[in-house]
């Protein structure tokens, strides 16, 4: 009888409060409770008192959503019928990675690479198609310059022989020379697409520079046989890369199919769920909010000079958003017509697997080179349930991967406050990048833009605020502390984009009559889960040795320090939670950045 009076009150206390009892609101409620220390005063230390109890890892449910997607793509690829090229594309690469258990490697390399045969310019251009980023001779890096009024892709080109041996032959600098050995132009051509080199001019779109090595130099010095070897060598780690020995289901996708075909497997996901379709609308409409907010933001700064807010808002309004899988992926013509080079010249079915990975790893690398030429670098080349959201200076465009339009992110049966705290918050963070410390130099078409004296210092104040804050930062137990000038980048978005879902909360609150409250025992007020929502998305294991080694080098802070500096600098946590000013979390001088 006492427990079913127990029960009754229970229930009678969530309808007077509005508690979500949907089975989402229930997990998330309770994985935000299970994280809690409610013996630390959240105005001494937030992090600790949201995260210091369960040390709720995101790896913990981003795990979750990976095993879900896996499990449904396993099925879709055993059962599915392709109906698209680049479906069909990679349903045979899936087949043959679990059925050609016994081809020929040496037969294969005997067929496609033939060192007498073929001279060094085809040979660099063979290894670079299937490995980009060493291709066992030429480091070259893609961006853009100006060249008599023209914009064009700039293609330095360089040698990995410097870093490797130290030696320093002979410095070129602005200079284009010609080599002997290695035709530069013919490589770079190469490198587009067949239609393209047929009816293109590359001189329109490619300036080569060749500023870093005397190439024909260390071609005479380490011997045109080695060379071969070590392009020979690059080219093998290419196409080995991708091939897998075991032949199971599992890693023929994890291996294969994921990290050859993210926009196919990702359209496959989206066009299988009604749900990720729903998601998706709503992830746009959050993406809507956070760029009116961020212009009202812009335009009140009276220190931004108007041709500078010309330029911030344009940026906005211009950006490419890439929700869930970017533009060209959602047109399956155009997504075909790339597909379709894998089988222009032999049928998918007489392609060997080898074959196949050849000539995906060719498609791959000439559309990338393409679309650099055009301005519009790929932004989705991560595989498509795995976390990944990002901004793109050169292609001015924001890819949110499907991961984050899924719980708890987005969830239909999640209060929209959830939501604004979680999903909107990561969309936040990465539109607020194209204006962060490296970003805001450049205009909406990636080209570079004189600062006014004002906006510099302005500017540079409130990024020293930040770096200097964040510098201060030590490592629990550790007497090591954060890097506030590597971190600055990242630590100015969180800033700006806590303060635009701020907004958007406060918008929601005076719009919404009567809104439901996840059930966290401990009766805390909507503002108060809000604040709760936006920290638990952080919540990391202890600090180790490890950790600390892992982000000597890395752009972002650790969890612990992602929340305290957010929290510090937000105007309205101290008065939500009643922290005195002068508090660890409610510091009387605050970094504000805009």
């Amino acid at each position: 009888m006492i427990f079913l009076s127990i029960i009754l009150f229970i229930f009678a206390f969530s309808e007077a409060q509005n508690v979500c009892q949907t089975e989402e609101c229930r997990k998330l409620g309770k994985t935000i409770y299970s994280s809690m220390n409610v013996s630390v005063n959240p105005c001494d230390d937030f992090y600790e008192f949201v995260c210091g109890n369960g040390k709720y890892d995101q790896a913990d449910f981003m795990s979750e959503l990976f095993v879900d997607d896996f499990k449904e793509l396993m099925r879709i690829l055993k059962t599915h019928k392709p109906e698209t090229s680049n479906q069909k594309v990679a349903s045979e690469v899936f087949q043959k990675c679990v059925i050609d258990k016994n081809e020929n490697l040496d037969k294969f390399m005997a067929d496609f690479w033939n060192d007498e045969k073929n001279d060094l310019t085809t040979l660099i251009t063979e290894a670079t198609k299937v490995n980009l980023k060493d291709n066992g001779l030429l480091n070259f890096e893609l961006d853009f310059t100006e060249i008599d009024g023209i914009r064009k892709m700039r293609v330095l080109i360089g040698s990995n022989y410097g870093k490797a041996t130290g030696q320093f032959l002979s410095i070129k600098e602005d200079a284009v020379k010609k080599i002997e050995s290695i035709n530069l132009t013919e490589f770079s051509y190469q490198l587009l697409p067949e239609e393209y080199r047929r009816y293109g001019a590359l001189d329109d779109i490619i300036y080569i520079e060749t500023n870093v090595f005397d190439l024909d130099d260390i071609i005479k010095y380490k011997g045109v046989g080695e060379i071969r070897n070590n392009i020979h060598a690059a080219w093998m780690k290419g196409m080995l890369k991708n091939y897998v020995k075991t032949h199971t289901s599992n890693d023929c996708i994890n291996e294969n199919v994921l990290k050859l075909f993210p926009a196919t497997m990702g359209m496959i996901l989206i066009e299988k769920s009604t749900r990720l379709q729903l998601n998706i609308e709503k992830g746009n409409e959050l993406f809507e909010k956070v760029q009116q907010i961020a212009r009202e933001i812009i335009l009140e700064n009276e220190w931004i000079d108007e041709p500078m807010k010309k330029t911030m808002v344009e940026k906005l309004q211009t950006v490419k958003k890439f929700i869930g899988i970017p533009d060209i992926h959602q047109n399956q013509s155009a997504l075909d017509a790339m597909y379709n080079r894998v089988s222009a010249k032999k049928s998918l079915e007489k392609q060997s697997y080898f074959e196949l990975l050849r000539n995906v790893n060719h498609m791959n690398i000439e559309e990338s080179f393409l679309r650099w030429s055009n301005s519009q670098t790929m932004t989705y080349t991560e595989s498509p349930i795995e976390p990944n959201a990002n901004y793109n200076p050169w292609s001015h465009g924001i890819t949110i991967s499907t991961t984050f339009l899924k719980y708890p992110f987005l969830n239909v049966n999640l209060p929209e406050w959830s939501e604004i705290a979680s999903a909107a918050s990561v969309i936040a963070h990465e539109v607020t990048h194209m204006f962060g410390p490296y970003n805001i130099k450049y205009d909406a078409h990636a080209n570079q833009q004189n600062l006014s004296e004002t906006f510099q210092t302005n500017y540079n104040k409130a990024t020293k605020c930040l770096i200097d804050q964040y510098g201060n930062f030590q490592y629990p137990g550790f007497e090591t502390y954060l890097n506030g000038t590597q971190t600055v980048s990242e630590n100015f978005a969180d800033i700006l984009g806590t303060k635009i879902i701020d907004r958007i909360f406060k918008e929601y609150q005076e719009t919404e009559q009567n809104p439901q409250l996840l059930p966290i025992p401990g009766n805390y007020t909507l503002e108060k889960q809000f604040f709760q929502r936006v920290a638990q998305s952080w919540c990391e294991n202890d600090v180790t040795l490890k950790t600390i080694e892992k982000f000597q080098t890395d752009p972002h802070s650790p969890g612990i320090f992602r929340v305290r500096g957010m929290i510090m600098n937000s105007p309205h946590f101290g008065k939500v939670f009643g922290c005195p000013v002068g508090s660890p979390m409610n510091p009387e001088h605050k970094c504000e950045v805009f």
